[in-house]
């Protein structure tokens, strides 16, 4: 009768106690705290970076939320109300200064970092932490997964990944008040993103298992699920039960599920595919022995139904991450920060099980040291294609890179300009969806219409929200007027009503005087011409935005 092979160790949790390495437990915390310092270090490098035009438009929200306004009817957006509470808050913290939000997000990935730190440490093992920790400082700030930025994604992360490590230590503990506390913070990250979604199933799906492995009596385990349940849906249902109260709640179930829901059914999967390949090669590129090294981790894992708790998680944590770049098919690059913990922990998982594969024959120290050594080639690899962009970051060529014509380096030059010239009380409207323009003037629009895409994206009620956007214009024209002549401002879809552009050049030239004119001739060469000159100036390049004053008030 033949022997059965045991299974080989592939991490921490299923590798045989031979050789231990012993280290005192105050080296994990000096290692975080270098790694963290690490890490702060190459984001402060990135404090004024212009922004783009999702993280502007989720600033000057939560500026407006900070006024008093109310999500969904003082102004629209398809996100869930956490993220503009979340930008408030770091607002209120930080200051209403790109600097300051930019801080304030610094902060954010350091609690992510750590938070990741433990979760691993919890699941895989010591050698794998430190590793994961690692990978994650430069992942999470890669150019083409618009890391810099002052994206959403970070806030969804960071409730996220406290959530599944605090999980992971209740089901070391068998707290059940860790449990609920965890479920809450996994339904935080579905308050600040749709996306979220897939995190609170992770968690679900791991303490079931967790919950199953103790061989529990099915009401037990209905107790707990339903604790479980009642965390994680406690955050959105607080939300809802504030907005009801606000009498906003109809309004939000129109933007966040109605038409969001137009929004995730629009791509096709074979579109999606070729945008899903295009923006993972863009990913990956500089970053291939990381990932690499991610994929060795999860390939030395065994089945997620095998015994052993750090199987199955880290498949979760893998599988679901992935899930929530997903939705819509769009795979923008900024969505791969959701995915970017999982693969990270995954590095660290390869490092781990090296290390516990060369303990079988080697001291515990050297099979350490060899792993260690493993990983610092791959992350060396990705140091030295990218060291310049991580050291010395020139930020307007980061984005032309990342984002090509876009206007940002522009919009923050007109900002600023508006900001020198503006009075209390003044109002801007921005002709274009860059709202960033807004948050570094600090004015606000006439209308609740601002993100302007939504009123030419060609969803039923389009062309009622263009009808309204021109009445509240010229009900109160506002002082100023930036107009953008960029398609990726307006996105126009062709089957879209074209009432309002040309509604616009008969309304600027009877009330407003042309002040100020941007010409982007080429990614490293813009004019800006300023007062009565601007009037004259012939535009060379494609791409321009125009600030226009009104008479009265010149």
């Amino acid at each position: 009768m033949k022997k059965k092979k045991s299974p080989r160790p592939p991490i921490a949790e299923t590798a045989p106690p031979v050789r231990p390495l012993s280290v005192p437990n105050w080296v994990d915390g000096l290692i975080l705290a270098i790694i963290v310092a690490f890490a702060a270090y190459l984001r402060s490098r990135f404090l004024g970076i212009p922004f783009e035009r999702d993280e502007g438009t989720y600033a000057y929200f939560g500026q407006l939320v900070l006024d008093g306004e109310i999500p969904y009817t003082s102004f629209y957006e398809i996100k869930p109300p956490g993220l503009f509470y979340a930008y408030a808050f770091l607002i209120r913290v930080f200051g209403a200064t790109v600097d300051g939000l930019q801080l304030g997000f610094l902060l954010v990935n350091l609690v992510s970092l750590a938070a990741l730190y433990g979760l691993v440490r919890l699941i895989v093992g010591r050698v794998a932490a430190p590793a994961s920790a690692l990978a994650f400082s430069v992942l999470s700030l890669s150019p083409h997964a618009s890391g810099f930025t002052c994206q959403a994604e970070h806030l969804v992360v960071m409730p996220a990944l406290a959530g599944l490590c605090l999980l992971a230590a209740a089901a070391r503990s068998d707290r059940r008040a860790l449990m609920a506390g965890a479920a809450a913070l996994l339904g935080s990250s579905f308050l600040i993103k749709q996306n979220g979604a897939f995190f609170v199933l992770c968690g679900a799906l791991f303490w079931l298992a967790h919950l199953l492995r103790k061989n529990l009596s099915w009401p037990a385990i209905l107790k707990q699920a339903m604790i479980f349940g009642i965390g994680a849906a406690a955050p959105y249902a607080i939300a809802c039960a504030v907005l009801w109260y606000q009498g906003a709640f109809s309004d939000f179930l129109y933007w966040t599920f109605d038409y969001a829901r137009h929004y995730t059914t629009e791509s096709s999967f074979m579109v999606g595919r070729q945008r899903f390949l295009r923006t993972f090669r863009d990913l990956t590129q500089g970053y291939e022995a990381l990932w690499i090294l991610s994929a060795a981790g999860l390939l030395s894992v065994p089945p997620p139904l095998s015994a052993g708790r750090a199987p199955l998680f880290v498949w979760l944590f893998f599988i679901c991450s992935f899930l929530t770049v997903c939705p819509g098919f769009w795979f923008y690059g900024h969505y791969y920060l959701m995915w970017i913990p999982a693969v990270s922990a995954a590095a660290g998982v390869a490092v781990e099980s090296l290390a516990n594969l060369l303990r079988r024959r080697l001291d515990a120290a050297l099979s350490v040291t060899i792993a260690a050594l493993v990983f610092a080639v791959s992350f060396g690899d990705a140091w030295i294609k990218h060291q310049r962009y991580y050291l010395n970051p020139d930020h307007t060529a980061v984005l032309r890179a990342v984002y090509g014509s876009e206007p940002f380096p522009e919009a923050k030059v007109v900002g600023d300009a508006v900001r020198k010239k503006a009075r209390e009380g003044d109002r801007l409207a921005v002709l274009g969806s860059d709202l960033e323009i807004y948050f570094y003037t600090g004015l606000r629009s006439p209308s609740r219409h601002v993100y302007l895409t939504y009123l030419v994206d060609g969803t039923p009620r389009h062309a009622q929200f263009q009808r309204e956007f021109i009445q509240d214009m010229e009900t109160a024209p506002p002082r100023f007027v930036v107009l953008f002549k960029h398609p990726a401002s307006w996105m126009v879809y062709p089957t879209a009503d074209k009432t309002i552009l040309s509604w616009i050049n008969p309304f600027v030239n009877q009330h407003y005087t042309l002040t100020g004119a941007v010409d982007m001739i080429a990614p490293d060469r813009t004019n800006y011409v300023w007062g009565v000159e601007a009037a004259g100036y012939k535009p060379i390049g494609n791409y321009r935005i125009y600030l226009f004053e009104r008479r009265e008030m010149n």
